[in-house]
């Protein structure tokens, strides 16, 4: 497993990410969420999620558009099949900035 990470946009929905890499069959994970680190976690996906190959093993996004706004969520990965919890990670504020050109008038 590299690359697990959890970025909230600017709408509030928080896009999980992760990479798996090793195996001949891509494994098929489920998302957890909690709000503490070390608290309880609840399952947010319906079905365990597939991967799609990439050449660097099996990328995998979900999106959590039940993410309340400036709440900080902790993400957890768990195998379908069987294996120990991955994580938890911490979702990361996305900050955008905006550049505005000065041009001066004469």
């Amino acid at each position: 497993m590299v690359d697990f990470t959890a970025w909230q946009q600017v709408d509030g929905r928080v896009d999980v990410v992760w990479r798996a890499v090793g195996g001949s069959a891509a494994p098929r994970f489920d998302v957890w969420r909690g709000v503490a680190s070390d608290g309880e976690f609840t399952r947010m996906t319906a079905q365990p999620l597939d991967g799609q190959p990439d050449g660097n093993g099996n990328l995998y996004t979900w999106s959590d558009a039940a993410a309340v706004p400036g709440t900080i969520y902790w993400y957890r990965l768990k195998e379908a099949s069987a294996g120990p919890f991955i994580g938890p990670v911490p979702l990361t504020p996305v900050q955008h900035r905006l550049f505005i050109p000065w041009v001066a008038r004469r």
